[in-house]
């Protein structure tokens, strides 16, 4: 699961994971090192004001992962729990060195959106360099997210 819920998705983010179609998404951005603490990272309500303090990834071959398809939501009625994921994320070849600390999963509105529209939704502790061979992301093997 998630490390944490940024702020502005707190009670609502299920409903932004059923929504990815075919003009909205949810993006993956990597952070590098350097990244400020969860307390503080936690209260930015888009991403250009969460990238204005944080260096987003920049290695070889590196873009945002957008997803349109993929997630997805298991509602457990017995247990009374309610589960999202996404797939795995792979970037080939990814170099040159980059130290980073964390994958952010944002809500795109639609896909001509920029930095001040993305949404942050959850962050995870990624901890890992780049070195010239492929990057894959598991984003959490319990899930994106999950509720109780």
């Amino acid at each position: 699961m998630a490390n944490g819920v940024f702020n502005i998705m707190k009670g609502s983010w299920r409903y932004f994971c059923t929504l990815p179609g075919l003009t909205d998404s949810l993006d993956i951005v990597l952070i590098k090192s350097g990244v400020q603490a969860d307390d503080l990272l936690n209260n930015f309500d888009n991403l250009a004001s969460l990238k204005s303090q944080n260096a987003e990834a920049d290695f070889a071959n590196y873009l945002r992962k957008q997803l349109n398809t993929g997630v997805t939501i298991t509602q457990d009625n017995t247990a009374n729990t309610v589960d999202v994921d996404i797939p795995d994320q792979t970037w080939g070849a990814a170099s040159p060195t980059n130290a980073l600390a964390k994958l952010i999963v944002c809500y795109r509105p639609a896909s001509t959106s920029t930095d001040p529209d993305l949404i942050p939704m959850f962050y995870f502790d990624y901890v890992g360099t780049t070195n010239g061979s492929d990057l894959i992301a598991q984003v959490n093997a319990a899930g994106l997210a999950g509720t109780t």
